[in-house]
């Protein structure tokens, strides 16, 4: 049976009445249609035979026109001998309103109308229910009940319902809470007239999603929440909340949220709370984490990334990088790697022994051969060297790009660091951002972790990330670093908190470049607030403090061992209460390095008082200074009975000496600025150690507890061609404190260094000498010596050519009035020692000059101050004029020093003239950065002489930056 609108019930599925017909001879046999034709019926097929109920299939038709037989019958399928179509409808208690009724006709199969019909006929028992009819029509009077309506404001607020769909139309819903109580799938809509449903606060089912349409953007929110047993399974949504139902892990419920998104971009959303993460979310590209107001609590079995883009390659340790025959590095696995050859890895943390000029280990690189499954080798060109100890390796991920990771509190609760694990873990990610995290509770103890390091991650790792943001992010308590970017590129950081991290930096960038760190706050990490190892990167404002913890370290690195940081600069930066220094420049051959205005203090707040061992306070606050009297040595804090006096702070644990700079500068540091600022209360306020061509203008360096500048050699290479202009150093040292104290030393391995400006080093009534003068050939002109307790100016043992003292200097001499300048030891070249306080008179006239920028092709320059006017390299002006002489003397010790070298080896000719004639006192600078001198040759001149520099070009010259100085005797 068929059911047609008006439910008329006629036998339409079975055959209609057979026909008979004599055919008289050949012809067309025409059946037309039927005549009734059943609303839901899209055709009918012509049963045709030669003998009475032996009908076969000759013709279906779709439609209801006629079919014409003109050909011989063909075999069909036979007539059927039952209906089998299904009638259905709903009932009456399942319809609006409740007992609604049919009307029944019952028609023959030729139309006719069977007796006693229509009928009115009432239907009950729901959806389920059957009414057989061969036992009787379902006949009868049909009571009517219309539905009770929903109203807007019911007696008590009586809760109502309605159990079924509801259309309004184009008509809006305003309500402040819709809650939801199933786990079905429900949609709401906010409709492109901007009537609202959406941002509105929801109450989440159990189990189930539903879909927040917003038609004005076209785009849905798909709310999920996975609950015990189901996940979610939908596409192309663009917003998706994560909620912990009934204490399940959010990791695993964010997971399958992510893979609802089907490979789109979308957010997924941890609502205000606090939950339990034991999975591990994996991140793919352009989705977000959106965790604002909540805290993750990890678990202790999670040995993964706690959320990560990379989770399918995890880091694996290296316990050895040996590199051999200059090009070939074996690294060591502490397990099975699983690489194959021509695999990409990215490895970093791996720190060299060697110190000087050597290449670092780390980088991303493509496996040459796999050895075992412990080992592989990779190229790399560099010295023979070799490391022990955790480093890092991982295969590189690509195609990465705008996954981020925003808001929420993450506390490992001690458990982070019983295995290598990072809170949030991206590599090889482009535009990554990490906002407003907090990350805590690495390792509450530390002693297991400290006794056993592993691979030093950070609470956040970002390996190869590239143009990614970090902003106000905060790390502390526990982890190895705070947060590591290694062989990243332009990436910045704003803001954030980084402290009590226990193993390394609260921040570690190395082996990338141009990373940038805006107001930073760095406190009381183990290995130093922030380490930069990533060429041309800044920083700019922050504090970089160790004040209160058991810990020590640097404020602020630029460089390490492997790394050099060239063209790093540091801006306007705070260090404060470092046990080693404030700022720490080093690296092998770091160059064109700044520091400027920085503001750094040692561990003391005021002068340090006096103990001897014995009677050391117990356990005082950490970093509590005090000087030994008794010391048996220069560094003796613990023993005692001897004679030193020696500077010691407490730990936290033990005493121990201090030894401290406001600026440290390393071996092999070069080329660099620092400009303005100051150092108070450290062991040396600025140290130089094997340092070359620096320069450091108005820096104060007061009340440190020795030096208030020190030159130095390191690793057999002297501190040298460095300049101290306008900088004051005052009341440094401590009275009676082992070894000499000064407001600048040079020690005796240091030449060509240039101490120069009247305001030089206006010292304190502490110091023992103003300025200690090295081997030889080092300049000293214009500075005010006014308040040293004793020497003014001392030239250092052996000299082997005498230091220039030039100008007028003020120097009060000591409390008898006798001489001011100490003479060197047996053998060495006197200084002229004047007898009274006053003026020094001259001795060596010292003339200096400079040009700047790239010279130009096949010219004579003329330098400015030498008689010319060029103040850049292609000014061939002043060929006319000199420096006058005013007495007899001989001109000599011509040096020269560029920043870039020349085209070829005849670039930049450097002659002294006299009275416009060149003269034997020349040398040329070549293609080489190192200059030029000439120290075998002399004129002699008269009063009256004008005395010229003068300096030649080539073609295509490419020499720039010239600095020139000679002295007359």
């Amino acid at each position: 049976m068929d059911c047609i609108s008006n439910l008329r019930i006629q036998p339409t599925g079975n055959p209609g009445p057979e026909g008979i017909f004599t055919l008289t001879g050949t012809g067309t046999l025409i059946v037309n249609a039927p005549t009734l034709q059943p609303a839901a019926a899209t055709g009918y097929k012509v049963y045709i035979s030669s003998a009475t109920g032996t009908e076969t299939l000759q013709g279906t038709v779709t439609g209801w026109t006629s079919v014409s037989q003109s050909t011989s019958l063909g075999a069909g399928s036979a007539l059927p001998v039952s209906n089998t179509s299904a009638c259905s409808f709903r009932f009456s208690d399942e319809m609006i309103p409740s007992g609604t009724y049919y009307t029944v006709n019952l028609l023959n199969k030729n139309g006719s109308q069977i007796a006693g019909y229509p009928q009115t006929w009432c239907t009950y028992g729901g959806s389920a229910a059957t009414i057989n009819i061969s036992n009787g029509a379902p006949t009868g009077l049909c009571n009517v009940i219309y539905p009770t309506p929903v109203l807007q404001a019911p007696p008590n607020n009586t809760v109502q319902s309605i159990s079924g769909p509801l259309n309004l139309g184009t008509y809006s819903v305003t309500a402040a809470k819709f809650v939801l109580t199933n786990g079905s799938t429900q949609e709401f809509r906010r409709n492109s007239d901007n009537t609202l449903l959406w941002g509105i606060h929801y109450d989440y089912p159990a189990v189930g999603q539903w879909t927040l349409r917003d038609e004005v953007n076209s785009i849905n929110q798909i709310v999920c929440n996975p609950g015990s047993t189901g996940g979610c399974s939908f596409t192309g949504a663009a917003n998706l909340t994560c909620n912990n139902y009934a204490g399940n892990d959010i990791g695993a419920q964010c997971n399958a949220a992510i893979t609802a998104l089907g490979g789109n971009p979308g957010t997924i959303v941890i609502r205000p709370g606090s939950y339990t993460m034991t999975t591990c979310i994996s991140l793919p590209s352009n989705v977000i984490i959106s965790a604002y107001g909540a805290t993750v609590a990890l678990g202790s079995g999670a040995n993964c990334h706690m959320i990560a883009n990379a989770t399918a390659n995890p880091l694996k340790q290296i316990t050895s990088l040996v590199r051999t025959g200059g090009t070939t590095v074996t690294a060591t696995t502490a397990g099975i790697h699983g690489y194959t050859v021509n695999q990409v890895v990215n490895i970093w943390n791996a720190t060299p022994t060697l110190s000087t000029g050597e290449t670092a280990f780390p980088g991303t690189f493509t496996i040459a051969s796999v050895p075992s499954n412990t080992t592989f080798t990779y190229s790399q060109n560099g010295a023979n060297d070799s490391i022990t100890g955790p480093a890092a390796v991982s295969l590189q991920a690509t195609g990465n790009s705008g996954m981020q990771v925003l808001g929420g509190t993450w506390d490992a609760n001690g458990n982070g660091q019983s295995v290598d694990v990072s809170v949030v873990y991206f590599e090889n990610v482009t535009s990554a951002v990490i906002r407003d995290v907090t990350i805590k509770s690495g390792n509450s103890t530390y002693s297991n972790r400290a006794a056993t390091p592993g691979v030093l991650a950070g609470a956040i790792q970002c390996v190869v990330c590239t143009n990614g943001r970090f902003d106000n992010l905060g790390v502390r308590d526990g982890w190895d670093i705070g947060m590591s970017l290694a062989l990243s590129t332009n990436n910045i950081t704003t803001g954030g908190h980084f402290f009590l991290n226990t193993l390394g930096s609260g921040i570690d960038d190395s082996s990338g470049d141009h990373n940038k760190y805006v107001g930073v706050d760095c406190h009381n990490n183990a290995g130093g607030c922030l380490s930069l190892n990533s060429p041309y990167s800044e920083v700019i404002g922050g504090n970089f403090d160790n004040e209160t913890g058991a810990v020590s370290g640097n404020g602020l690195v630029m460089g390490h061992v492997g790394f050099p940081c060239n063209g790093c600069r540091a801006t306007s930066v705070e260090a404060k209460g470092n046990q080693v220094n404030g700022i720490s420049v080093q690296g092998d051959l770091t160059t064109d390095w700044s520091i400027t205005n920085p503001e750094l203090e040692g561990i003391s707040t005021t002068a340090p008082n006096t103990f001897t061992v014995a009677t050391l306070p117990a356990g005082p606050g950490t970093n509590a200074l005090y000087i030994v009297t008794d010391g048996n040595s220069g560094t003796d804090c613990t023993v005692g009975g001897g004679s030193n006096k020696v500077p010691c702070y407490y730990t936290g644990s033990a005493y121990t000496n201090y030894i401290g700079s406001g600026v440290s500068i390393g071996t092999a540091a070069a080329k660099g600025e620092i400009s303005g600022g100051s150092a108070k209360l450290f062991y040396y306020g600025v140290r130089f150690n094997a340092t070359q061509e620096t320069s450091i203008t108005g820096f104060r360096s007061t009340s440190n507890l020795t030096y208030g500048f020190r030159c130095e050699a390191g690793s057999g290479v002297p501190c040298q061609n460095n300049t101290f202009s306008a900088d004051i150093a005052k009341n440094n040292g401590v009275a009676g404190i082992t070894g000499a104290t000064f407001g600048l030393s040079l020690d005796a391995t240091a030449v060509h260094n240039t101490i120069i400006g009247s305001r030089g080093f206006d010292t304190g009534s502490t110091q023992t000498r103003g300025i200690d003068l090295g081997t030889s050939t080092n300049t000293v002109d214009g500075n005010d010596m006014t308040g040293n307790t004793s020497t003014t100016i001392a030239g250092a043992g052996g000299n082997t050519n005498e230091n220039m003292i030039n100008g007028v200097l003020t120097i009060p001499g000591d409390s008898s009035g006798n001489s001011t300048l100490k003479a060197p030891a047996t053998g060495g070249v006197a200084n002229t020692l004047p007898t009274q306080a006053g003026t020094l008179s001259v001795v060596s006239a010292y003339y200096a000059g400079a040009v700047t920028g790239t010279c130009s092709s096949s010219v004579t320059i003329f330098p400015f101050l030498f008689g010319g006017s060029a103040l850049t390299c292609t000014d061939t002006t002043g060929n006319g004029q000199g420096v006058l002489m005013t007495s007899a003397g001989t001109i000599q010790n011509l040096y020269v020093k560029n920043r870039v070298g020349g085209v070829n080896a005849s670039s930049g000719v450097v002659t002294i003239q006299k009275n416009g004639s060149g003269q034997t006192v020349t040398c040329t600078i070549g293609t080489g950065t190192s200059g030029c001198n000439d120290t075998g040759h002399s004129f002699t001149v008269v009063a009256g002489d004008r005395v010229t520099v003068s300096m030649t070009t080539q073609g295509g010259e490419t020499l720039a930056d010239v600095n020139f100085s000679f002295e007359k005797r």
